[in-house]
């Protein structure tokens, strides 16, 4: 059974900074349900970005925020972009050098992610309930066989989306054996390992 859930949420800034927002993820994943799948999350705004980051000491956090700021600083003449102030082209700027959005697994009905950080407005968890044992790999185990995973067809690192055309349901040893340059569609190739 493939399962997928949707849900938005907004964060309230203070400004320019960077801001924690695991807990909300994490919660919205609980309340998905979904117990092994991949967590989409998703920021539309054109002047934030998401990372998984260090959180433990906030150091870190304020680091991060400055080099961007000597990587790309406000106020300098040559950009034209400036209808909403001096630091208008430099988020987007800073916003095209990160990401716009993060996959996370999900086990046991827990992200493993420790620290998200950003500006964020929506979210999307993409997902597979494996509750009985009629729930099957692409090569037919079952979560109770071996460890099931949810897989790329085509990898992430060849520009794989992450929508549900694009993942399919392998075994721990079928996921193992695929790396990241192989875009084998399992379900179709008929090429699963099988014990």
């Amino acid at each position: 059974m493939f399962t997928v859930y949707s849900a938005e949420f907004v964060v309230r800034t203070k400004g320019k900074g960077t801001y924690e927002i695991t807990d909300k993820v994490a919660e919205l994943v609980r309340a998905s349900r979904v117990h092994t799948g991949l967590v989409n999350v998703f920021v539309s705004h054109t002047c934030a970005s998401l990372h998984i980051f260090e959180n433990a000491d906030l150091s870190a956090r304020r680091d991060l925020e400055k080099f961007f700021e000597r990587l790309v600083p406000e106020g300098e003449g040559y950009f034209s972009h400036t209808m909403e102030g001096p630091d208008d082209m430099p988020s987007h700027i800073r916003m095209a050098l990160t990401r716009t959005s993060e996959s996370i697994t999900v086990a046991a009905g827990q992200l493993l992610a420790r620290h998200l950080i950003t500006m964020i407005r929506s979210l999307t968890v993409f997902g597979t309930e494996f509750s009985n044992a009629t729930d099957t790999a692409a090569c037919g185990a079952t979560a109770e066989d071996r460890p099931l995973h949810v897989d790329h067809i085509v990898p992430r690192s060849k520009a794989g989306a992450n929508t549900i055309d694009n993942l399919q349901i392998l075994c721990s040893t079928c996921n193992g054996g695929k790396n990241n340059k192989d875009d084998t569609d399992f379900r179709n190739a008929g090429l699963a390992q099988t014990d």
